[in-house]
């Protein structure tokens, strides 16, 4: 079992980006899909695994 997390795009730079996860910042692998700023996303052992759409 695996336990994901959602959070919010706020900054990409490169193949990391700055995600806010229930308030708190953290930096991610970004290197499988291309987050825009803003987007909805599920983070995985700090790789989002997946861009959520509204």
């Amino acid at each position: 079992m695996c336990l994901a997390l959602t959070g919010k795009v706020l900054d990409v730079r490169g193949k990391k980006a700055t995600v806010d996860m229930y308030g708190k910042r953290r930096k991610v692998n970004a290197e499988f899909l291309k987050p825009s700023v803003g987007d909805k996303v599920m983070v995985f052992n700090d790789f989002i695994i997946e861009v959520i759409e509204d």
